[in-house]
């Protein structure tokens, strides 16, 4: 998280740090869970704790999709 914040000062993005660090966070850990899941999103969903259409939404978001 530390490497990620000052990656961000240092490229200028130190009015948006909470949005790009929860943001990259987020990406890795659907990634993670869906992968785990074999790319099954129902159970992908059921593991992090959202909807499966929520789930649909942030692949869509974060380029994810297969």
């Amino acid at each position: 998280v530390r490497e990620v914040v000052k990656s961000e000062v240092d490229t200028g993005n130190e009015d948006h740090i909470h949005e790009s660090v929860i943001g990259k966070v987020e990406r890795a850990l659907i990634g993670m869970v869906l992968e785990e899941e074999r790319g099954n999103q129902v159970r992908a969903a059921r593991r992090l704790g959202i909807n499966r259409n929520t789930l649909h939404k942030k692949l869509k978001e974060y380029n994810l999709e297969n």
